[in-house]
């Protein structure tokens, strides 16, 4: 068994046995409405009904995957402020080598050459602009906790709509990939975050701030108001 897999079971069964009342959990817990809030969502209401419209789809994608762009920048400013905390240290590098690899194949899927100069919408520039108050303004650790209910919210979302038996219409493909309800990765964010509270390094209110605003931003980022559908006015000029 390799180390680094025995280091997160040895930080596992610590943290669940030491204390009744992990700090993963409470802000799961919290954060149960803006949880139902996001199965309302045009984005999530469009993929159940299977009448979400393309071009709402696409610019989501477009942004989506600028948002993962600056997740690796954030990443990368928290790492650099880790000095002595090897655990949460080996944490920010693997998650930035699975973003450096994500985020490769969706600029390239939606032919995005330079991430920076795509326009954000109000809802996606306000998450960016989140994580990087965060990254830059904060312990290393909270950026772990902001980054969560991204990690956590998507395959909760897939139980609530039975994503591995169900049918999305053009978009099953995607929907099944994106909101697996078996994912389990979202686990190793929780246990650095309750290692941090065993530890007495991060405060409870503060926690939850930034965990609530990144939540409300999912929900926001899911609602899809700043994307207008795309029409046309007769037939396109080809030029021919």
């Amino acid at each position: 068994m390799k180390t680094l897999t025995l280091l997160w079971i040895v930080l596992l069964i610590n943290v669940s046995c030491c204390y009744d009342n992990p700090l993963s959990k409470y802000l799961w817990q919290q954060t149960g409405k803006q949880q139902q809030e996001s199965l309302n969502t045009k984005m999530i209401q469009g993929v159940m009904n299977k009448n979400l419209d393309p071009s709402k789809f696409g610019a989501y994608m477009v942004q989506d995957s600028v948002y993962c762009y600056h997740s690796m920048k954030v990443l990368a400013i928290a790492n650099s402020k880790v000095k002595d905390d090897p655990t949460l240290k080996q944490f920010f590098n693997k998650t930035y080598a699975s973003y450096q690899v994500y985020t490769s194949e969706l600029l390239k899927a939606w032919h995005i050459g330079e991430p920076t100069t795509i326009d954000l919408g109000p809802a996606c520039s306000n998450y960016v602009n989140h994580l990087y108050d965060v990254a830059r303004n904060m312990e290393p650790i909270y950026l772990v906790v902001a980054m969560t209910p991204c990690a956590k919210l998507w395959p909760w979302i897939g139980v609530q709509l039975n994503t591995s038996t169900g049918n999305f219409g053009v978009y099953t493909d995607w929907v099944k990939e994106n909101f697996n309800e078996n994912s389990k990765g979202y686990q190793k964010y929780d246990i650095v975050i309750d290692s941090a509270q065993k530890r007495g390094l991060i405060d409870q209110t503060k926690a939850l701030d930034v965990y609530s605003k990144s939540m409300d931003n999912e929900v926001a980022f899911f609602n899809l108001d700043e994307f207008p559908v795309v029409q046309t006015a007769g037939k396109k000029n080809t030029g021919i």
